[in-house]
């Protein structure tokens, strides 16, 4: 029994705790109700007040039973009259439709001093009624009725006879026993027999303005509108003021209500309103030369044709207007409609002319050293529209109105001048462009200095910002335009005093100038620029020792930002691929003393493909090579190896075509070839028996650093027959039908059958797999912390071929495109983060063969944290939070019956903070983001959800989150430093919220709130 006692009463604090959590999100409304009287013993009648504020409806009785909506409906007072025992009950229905029950209060009514019976109560009460009215008052015992009309002092007996009433009227009346007399009370009835009425208070019916519309009320105290002729009179609008129409003709219906509830006869009238002036319209009829003027509605137009402005005493128009055969005719016109809106005044000038001027333009067009003056000339009187952007022009360009009509062009370059002419009426001539160049200053001059590997001599290059020539004297006097001129491909002994001047088409010249980097030594490259197969390792050197730095694109893309760096090691070309170097001695800014060489890297081998088509007769077949590059094809017909000097060659480096070769049947043919690109790359040695089915393999088997894809090719209506791997190769063999890939070293056995059903010979092709390695490193020692030693080790990486100790390794830790370690055989790499955050760290790796690959992995750095807290990671950056909630020494559970404010302050006396919801979440969900501290299904034994009261922090190790934080989930709920619906908020729940306690849950609080089960926690 006493625990049944001790559970009501917990469940009883719940709800009081969650009534009190709640408070903040309750809907205003009627909290308490107040009487103007309290309870207890009064003299009847008593008259109660409600003094409380709402904004609902409040139903009351006043027998003691439950109110409803059909209770009676307070209306500002409550009138208890007889003597006795009331019990009254309210229901207050709110604006959102909840219902609230107040009472009971209870009021016992004794009679006047004296009186033992019942006070006096006309038959009807007070009221507003639309019918005579008959009142008669019940008998009294060993009492008089006294009862007055409108007059208070001109009471008379009540005899038991009824009182007619057919006007409003105040009915008084009191009761007399012996010698006593009650107070006199009144009621008002209210008597309405005539219907109200409702009236326009305006005559007038049309406006050319928006009206406000006036109402006269008679008998009446509220009006009721509409403008749709079929609305029911439940869709009305109440009258406030006025009536506001818009434009348009209406229908205005309205009736009118008095107090009684009596409905008028409805009003019914149309109502035009019309406050927009009329539109005229206008055209020019040139076949007849007349102009029309049209108007929108029914009205007059008045205009003139004199220049001056029209009014109501010009012409009327009635008929077009005539036109004169040349010239143009003024119009001005306005218009007034039958609502009296007039148009404001508009004007167009009319011309029967429909031919456009001409129009010259000196000089016509062309260069020019110094600003030109254009002149235009019509043939009639015209303004000219022009533009110089290259745009079209138009009305609203600029124009040239009145002669002389000049035009001053003087903007450097190209000068688009577009133009058309319009006469004055409105005729428009074509647009004419015209293109004048002002060039008053010399071209501008870029110029590099290139040297070719093969060769000791310098070859300027320059560059212009527009077509210029170049002369030049080299060791000689200073150039002018009877000197040499340059001409691309000059090459020039280093060392030689080179000057040159340039000359742009108008003959505006640069100064001389010095091409001073000849007179400096070349830049030794080795090796230099040129097809290789091979990774090259370039290096740069001055003969005079002075720095030099480098620039390289690989297939047009800049590498290291394209940005000159200072040369310290040899530049690394290990990829595919075409390599432009730049390069030029140090602090060189101009585009002078800079050289390039291009390298092409092609380790592919070149991909062939054979077709054999019949010749004439048989007699021979036509060998058609298909390539992917520029290759030539060495081969023998003998059987013998084509890797001999005697064998014989075909194709091209210089053009990528098919390549062609013919053979005649002569005796035994034994085809040999290989091909050979630009770079070296050779194919491996294929024999071709030519007169009988053939395959070939696209690519053809070799070594490969990519996953590839082989095809199976032979003519028209072969069938090739192959297996993987299988010297059991026979015609139940897979027969092929799509391409084979190749992902590891694999050997495929083929041969074809023909049409006829000849079997060629069976061949082998072995392919070699030699893919990029795949870097992967970890981190040693768990979390990396801000300022500790870490150890970032890549023995994780791996590669197909290369072992991890035959690998070289090289760190960017920081992120930023530059690499803060020189390739090494060391795999692992310590180093120190000084700043918390989120921080990418780039490995790359390269194997024996020269090939590399990148891993770029962001990497937490957790904050140093004091021993009672514990480091955690956030969104972006990482913050320190205590392992338990706050607890004070030497007292059991933790710190509760603390307020926001409280426990923000005792945080700041440790200098720490208040958790942000944020941070808060993050500890508890860890980077899997649980539901719960512990995972993502309800466990009640794991925290503290399902119990009575709060225990000591850390009780229970297994509620603790992946971060290693306790009680985050349940036990108290803890303040944060976050906001909800303008409220503070607690988070994780409490030991009484069971499964609901969570990561994510939140509660909006009173920053005032103090309670047994909220306490809280700090971060820094």
């Amino acid at each position: 029994m006493k625990s049944n006692i001790l559970k009501s009463v917990c469940v009883f604090r719940c709800i009081l705790l969650v009534l009190l959590l709640c408070s903040p999100l309750l809907s205003k409304g009627l909290d308490s109700l107040v009487l103007d009287q309290k309870g207890r013993r009064y003299r009847a009648p008593l008259y109660l007040k409600v003094l409380s504020a709402y904004d609902g409806k409040l139903y009351f009785e006043t027998e003691g039973v439950k109110p409803t909506s059909t209770s009676p409906l307070y209306k500002g007072v409550i009138r208890l009259s007889s003597p006795k025992t009331y019990t009254l009950r309210f229901l207050y229905e709110d604006p959102m439709g909840e219902d609230k029950y107040f009472g009971p209060f209870v009021y016992v009514l004794t009679p006047p001093e004296g009186f033992s019976e019942n006070l006096p109560e006309p038959s009807l009460p007070a009221g507003i009624y639309d019918s005579v009215l008959v009142i008669s008052f019940k008998p009294i015992k060993n009492a008089a009725i006294y009862y007055a009309l409108n007059d208070s002092t001109k009471m008379k007996k009540y005899r038991s006879q009824q009182l007619i009433l057919d006007t409003t009227t105040i009915l008084y009346y009191k009761a007399v026993y012996d010698s006593l007399s009650t107070d006199i009370f009144s009621e008002r009835y209210e008597i309405l027999l005539e219907p109200p009425r409702v009236m326009l208070t305006t005559r007038l019916r049309k406006f050319n303005f928006i009206p406000k519309i006036g109402i006269k009320l008679i008998k009446a105290n509220q009006a009721f509108y509409s403008l749709d002729p079929l609305a029911p009179y439940s869709s009305f609008q109440p009258v406030t003021n006025f009536i506001r129409l818009q434009e348009g003709r209406h229908l205005l219906r309205l009736y009118a209500t008095n107090i009684a509830g009596m409905v008028s006869q409805e009003f019914r009238d149309y109502i035009t309103v019309d406050a927009t002036p009329p539109e005229v319209k206008y055209y020019v009829d040139i076949n007849k030369r007349e102009a029309r003027l049209q108007m929108s509605e029914k009205g007059s137009v008045y205009f003139t044709t004199d220049g001056r402005l029209p009014d109501l005493k010009s012409k009327k128009y009635v008929k077009p207007i005539s036109l004169p055969q040349n010239g143009v005719v003024p119009i001005s016109f306005f218009a007034v409609d039958t609502m009296g809106n007039e148009s404001p005044i508009s004007g167009f000038r009319a011309s029967a002319d429909i031919y456009p001027p001409d129009v010259t333009v000196t000089p016509k067009e062309g260069a020019f050293t110094i600003p030109v003056k254009v002149k235009f000339a019509c043939s009639e009187p015209c303004a000219i529209r022009y533009s110089l952007d290259g745009g079209s022009p138009h009305q609203s360009t600029r124009s040239l109105n009145e002669p002389p009509m000049h035009l001053l062009i003087q903007k450097e370059g190209k000068n688009s001048l577009k133009f058309f002419a319009k006469d004055e009426a409105g005729n428009e001539s074509s647009v004419f462009t015209r293109q004048f160049t002002i060039d008053t200053r010399p071209p501008d001059v870029k110029y590099k200095v290139k040297t070719l590997a093969s060769s000791s001599q310098l070859f300027p290059e320059f560059e212009t910002n527009e077509p210029a020539d170049i002369y030049y004297t080299i060791n000689g006097p200073t150039p002018t335009l009877k000197s040499q001129r340059f001409e691309e491909g000059l090459s020039v002994q280093p060392k030689s005093r080179f000057m040159f001047i340039a000359v742009d088409k108008l003959g505006n010249t640069t100064k001389p100038q010095l091409l001073k980097d000849i007179l400096a030594p070349p830049i030794q490259v080795t090796p230099p620029g040129g097809i290789y197969n091979m990774a090259l390792k370039v290096s740069l050197k001055s003969p005079e020792g002075k720095p030099v730095e480098w620039k390289c694109k690989w297939n047009e893309e800049n590498l290291d930002g394209g940005v000159f760096r200072r040369f310290t090691d040899p530049v690394l070309l290990n990829r595919s691929g075409v390599y432009i170097l730049a390069y030029r001695l140090a602090g060189k800014e101009k585009e002078g003393n800079l050289s390039e060489q291009m390298y092409i890297i092609d380790r592919e081998i070149p991909r062939v493909v054979p077709v054999i088509q019949k010749g004439d007769k048989d007699s021979a077949v036509n060998l058609l090579f298909e390539v992917s590059e520029p290759v030539k094809i060495i081969y023998t017909i003998d059987g013998s190896s084509p890797r001999t000097p005697d064998a014989l060659s075909a194709g091209s480096m210089r053009r990528d075509e098919e390549i062609l070769i013919k053979i005649r049947r002569k005796g035994r043919i034994v085809f040999k070839y290989y091909a050979e690109d630009g770079a070296g790359n050779q194919t491996p040695v294929y024999e071709l028996d030519i007169f009988s089915p053939h395959v070939t393999l696209q690519p053809p088997p070799g070594v490969y650093h990519n996953i590839i894809s082989v095809e199976l090719q032979s003519q028209t209506g072969n069938i090739i027959y192959y297996s993987e791997d299988s010297v059991s190769l026979s015609l139940k063999s897979p027969v092929y039908s799509r391409p084979l890939i190749v992902k590891e070293p694999k050997t495929i056995w083929f041969f074809a059958v023909s049409m006829t059903g000849f079997a060629g010979p069976k061949q082998k092709a072995r392919y070699r797999i030699n893919l990029s390695p795949e870097p992967q490193f970890s981190v040693s020692g768990g979390k990396v912390m801000a300022g500790r030693a870490v150890i970032l080790d890549a023995g994780l990486s791996s590669d197909d071929d290369t072992p991890n100790d035959k690998m070289l390794y090289r760190w960017d830790i920081d992120g930023d495109g530059r690499f803060d370690t020189q390739f090494s055989l060391a795999s692992r790499f310590t180093t120190r983060f000084a700043t918390q955050g989120l921080h990418e760290v780039v490995l790359e790796v390269q194997d024996s063969s020269g090939l590399s690959a990148q891993l770029r992995k962001p990497l937490k750095v957790f904050k140093s944290c004091p021993d009672d807290m514990l480091s955690v990671f956030g969104e972006e950056n990482s913050f320190c939070i205590e392992r338990y909630e706050w607890a004070e020494t030497g007292v059991e559970g933790p710190r509760v019956m603390v307020n926001w404010a409280e426990a923000s302050m005792l945080c700041r006396s440790k200098g720490r903070r208040l958790c942000r919801l944020d941070e808060w979440q993050s500890a508890c969900k860890g980077d899997r983001s649980f539901i719960y501290s512990y995972g993502d299904r309800y466990m009640p034994n794991k925290c503290n959800t399902t119990s009575e009261s709060a225990y000591t922090p850390g009780m229970r190790p297994q509620c603790t989150s992946p971060e290693g934080v306790r009680d985050m989930v349940g036990n108290v709920w803890e303040w944060v430093d976050g906001y909800q619906g303008g409220y503070h908020v607690v988070t994780g729940g409490s030991y009484l919220q069971g499964e609901a306690a969570s990561c994510t849950l939140t509660f909006p609080s009173p920053i005032v709130l103090k309670e047994k089960n909220i306490g809280f926690r700090c971060c820094e």
